[in-house]
């Protein structure tokens, strides 16, 4: 007979090892822990497929359900999730990566089909009745079995079970790393990308001009690198070799370098070559001293016959510890163990170069991280290590204490982590395919999102536009802030953009102040025009950035596609060729790409090169229209100004080649020899007893960016013993469109020298009145565009009067120039302009002529 006490003993085992099996199966800790996966499963690489852009799954099949599995699986199973495209049900809104799949590291997880939720439920239903039989009988046959047997049984039951979900917990443990592990490659890739696409502009120069000499390489260089510390140094070397290096005192080391007596770099140089993209090598150690990361990009020319040829590499050198720094890879905060392997782009198969080497040997989380040319392997651990399993005694007869607690709560926490874990696997798949500044879209997933439009395009016959945006001043604005309030701006940006567009077009951030809109299904071309003018009128207005009031503008270039004529690269390339057109315009505007501008580029480009062989044989001269003061007849000074002769074009306009000039920075030479022959002017002319008055020259804006103008205008009056007082400076109102950040110091410092200052083209665009009063200006000079039409237009007639007003009131001498007509003078004279320049006085002459014409005009 049994005894009363070991009766209840035996109920009380029952009912504990009863309570997990119930109902709900396929949600207990039994279910899960008896799980046919669970015992023999092995760990495999599964893919995960994730979305391009941001929808709602359709059906159940998306949401994937996942149970924890594994007690102490020696490699890491991985999420497999499964998107609509799979299934065959696309949606074109829904737009998902089918073709790009990527190896991400998760914690264990038991993925079960139909076929393996009958099987647990059966293993259940079996385990019930073996612990029903082997109780009942205890009852009767196996009274022996005492109650101690089955506390011991009770024990262990109630361990395997809180180890399981202890197990669960170091997933959980893991799969935090994992979702830290994104953000740092994201991080990390952002901050190689930003550092190498530079590559890509001095590309574009270096085929326009194959010839180009190490002080040219050193401008175009300089304005790619500068204000960017991670980068060393950019480098050019044609034929494998190293001629031409920016800056060049640090790392002079490495001129002459010949790419082919460095067996360490040899075959990432020949890949690159090869591949005809931009590949990164490293991190090497560099003959100029110090670790970094070579990014290399091979350079093709045309040669006469047309034919492509190859030049030679530009490679970009990047601080790898600044690199690391950047990406956040040495921030305590992140709190785990990193280890990095894949030199040269290699992958798994490379050495490791960053941390610990033992970190893959230790259940790291692993993720691939894609450099140009090839990819890198990141692996982590927490810094603490993974947690330790549960064996102490004590902790094992307390549980079997509290077992019933722990299995009612379980079910609450197991569910919990489900939808954290859901969570996470969406915030995980949004960091890939947007801007982690924005929120909006970035550029990989508007390539594929623009990719797919098109095929519906053709199938349906659907017109689309891509719209680009870039912000105006949106430089000068991050320098004088600060890149934290021009990240602020950027955001509100991003919100501006995604109130005015319908939600079927995709706004993207691709890079910077620069934005794609990519406008789906639209009635005509019609609808792209009214959406650009939203977009330049909501981003013109003011923002309020940490209690500052600041105003940027807005230009637009727009493409649309054209079937069989444009790939989702061509438009892109043509809406970035519109853009440029908008800011030739003034900004401010938006233009639709079209043939003409295509033509109109290779123009320019063909000018560029010929203006560059017209510089350096000195084609280009100086002609001299003289200033008079009516009243008393008076030379008060000539206007020095440029004229190009063209070989084969004849005379080109100046309001043609000088932008090409400051487009590709050719402006500080051609500026300096036009004030150079100015002054040479002057002083034959002064010892010819001959006074002139001021000699006018035309400055850009760019100009007074170069390194010591004002030191070097100095020199040069100097060198031709020539005072300040004889030297005018003409500027336009782009100085104030375009505030440079020095400009009150050398416009002060100029002034100081006795050089006069005059504010060209008053009133063609736009001007500080602020400026205007505390800049050193003498002078305002009345565009020929008023003067032209103000006897005939009342407009253009209240503007010049106003600008005389406005020039007594400043105290400012008033110039104006294109008199061409009696009347016209008549009329300046009557309102207070005495000072005139034009074809009714003089035509501009060369400096014989001028000769000439002073003798008769004397």
């Amino acid at each position: 007979m049994i005894k009363r006490r070991e009766k209840w003993l035996l109920h009380l085992w029952f009912i504990i090892m009863l309570f997990p099996i119930r109902a709900d199966a396929s949600e207990s800790i039994l279910t899960a822990s008896l799980s046919w996966d669970f015992f023999f499963k092995e760990t495999q690489v599964i893919h995960l497929q994730r979305p391009v852009c941001a929808s709602p799954l359709e059906s159940d099949h998306d949401k994937q359900s996942l149970l924890f599995g594994g007690l102490s699986s020696p490699e890491l199973p991985m999420i497999s999730v499964q998107s609509d495209v799979a299934l065959g049900k696309m949606d074109r809104f829904a737009h998902y990566e089918s073709a790009q799949e990527e190896e991400v590291y998760f914690p264990p997880f038991i993925e079960k089909g139909l076929g393996d939720w009958i099987l647990s439920a059966l293993v259940v239903l079996c385990f019930a009745a073996v612990l029903l039989i082997i109780g009942w009988s205890g009852l009767y046959c196996f009274h022996r079995l005492s109650s101690l047997s089955l506390i011991v049984l009770t024990l262990a039951v109630s361990w395997f079970l809180v180890a399981l979900y202890r197990n669960s917990e170091i997933n959980e443990q893991k799969y935090l790393v994992s979702s830290t592990l994104v953000k740092l490659r994201s991080q990390l890739e952002n901050s190689i990308n930003s550092n190498i696409t530079l590559l890509k502009g001095l590309l574009a120069h270096i085929q326009l001009n194959p010839y180009l000499t190490q002080a040219e390489f050193e401008q175009i260089a300089k304005k790619l690198i500068d204000g960017n510390p991670n980068i060393r140094n950019i480098a050019a070397a044609p034929d494998l070799v190293i001629r031409m290096l920016y800056p060049f005192e640090e790392n002079q080391q490495a001129i002459n370098l010949d790419y082919r007596r460095l067996p360490d770099q040899l075959p990432a140089v020949l890949k690159a070559k090869e591949q005809n993209q931009i590949i990164l090598a490293g991190p090497v150690k560099l003959v100029q001293g110090g670790l970094g990361l070579i990014g290399r990009l091979a350079v093709h020319t045309e040669n006469e016959l047309g034919q492509q040829e190859f030049w030679g590499l530009v490679s970009s050198v990047i601080h790898a510890e600044a690199v690391y720094q950047a990406a956040g890879l040495y921030d305590p905060a992140v709190g785990l163990k990193l280890a990095i392997r894949g030199k040269d782009g290699t992958g798994s198969k490379g050495e490791v170069f960053f941390g610990d080497p033992s970190v893959f040997n230790e259940q790291a989380v692993i993720m691939n991280i894609s450099v140009p040319g090839g990819s890198w392997q990141i692996g982590a651990i927490p810094i603490d290590g993974w947690a330790s399993e549960i064996k102490p005694v004590w902790i094992i007869s307390l549980l079997g204490l509290i077992n019933i607690i722990l299995i009612v709560v379980f079910y609450r926490i197991h569910k919990n982590y489900k939808e954290e874990q859901e969570r996470n696997k969406q915030y995980i798949s949004h960091l890939a395919y947007h801007d982690s500044l924005t929120g909006l879209s970035n550029r990989a997933q508007f390539m594929d999102a623009l990719k797919r439009e098109i095929a519906y395009a053709k199938r349906n016959h659907t017109i689309i536009a891509v719209l680009m945006l870039d912000l105006d001043y949106f430089k000068q604005i991050n320098d004088t802030l600060g890149h934290l309030e021009g990240d602020r701006l950027l955001k509100e940006v991003a919100q501006r953009l995604r109130s005015r567009v319908r939600k079927e077009d995709l706004v993207a951030r691709l890079g910077g102040d620069e934005f794609a809109i990519l406008q789906r299904n639209l009635r005509s071309l019609d609808d792209a025009s009214i959406l650009s003018q939203k977009l330049i009128e909501i981003v013109s207005q003011p923002y309020i950035i940490n209690q500052a009031k600041v105003q940027v503008g807005a230009s637009i270039g727009i493409a649309h596609w054209q079937p069989g004529l444009s790939t989702e690269i061509d438009l892109l390339e043509q809406a970035d060729t519109a853009l440029y057109k908008s800011k030739d315009k003034g900004r401010g505007c938006f233009t639709f790409h079209t043939s003409e501008m295509t033509n109109e580029i290779r123009r320019r480009l063909a000018l560029h090169q010929d203006l560059k062989e017209a510089l350096n044989a000195d084609n280009l001269f100086l002609v001299y229209q003289p200033k008079i003061n009516t009243v008393n007849k008076q030379i008060m000074g000539v206007e020095a100004l440029l004229r190009w002769n063209h070989p084969t074009q004849g005379f080109i306009s100046p309001a043609e080649f000088i932008p090409i000039a400051e487009t590709h920075g050719m402006m500080h030479r051609l500026g300096f020899r036009i004030l150079e022959q100015a002054c040479a002017t002057m002083n034959r002319l002064h010892n010819q007893g001959i006074d002139l008055g001021v000699m006018s020259v035309n400055i850009s804006p760019l100009q007074l960016d170069g390194d010591k103008f004002q030191e070097r205008l100095i020199d040069l009056l100097n060198t031709y013993s020539l005072s300040g007082d004889v030297l005018e400076l003409e500027l336009t109102e782009r100085i104030m469109v375009e505030p440079r950040t020095n400009i009150d110091q050398v416009l002060n410092g100029l002034a100081q020298q006795g050089i006069k200052f005059s504010l060209d083209d008053f009133g063609t665009g736009y001007s500080s009145l602020l400026r205007l009063k505390h800049w050193p200006f003498h002078q305002l000079k009345i565009a020929q565009e008023f003067v032209r039409d103000m006897l005939i237009d009342s407009n253009d007639q209240e503007i010049v009067k106003a600008t005389i007003a406005l020039a007594k009131n400043l105290e400012l001498e008033v110039i104006a120039e294109g008199v061409e007509k009696n009347e016209q003078l008549a009329f300046l004279q009557q309102h207070g302009c005495y000072l005139v320049q034009g074809y009714l006085l003089a035509y501009p002459m060369t400096e014989t002529d001028l000769l000439l014409w002073l003798k008769e005009y004397s």
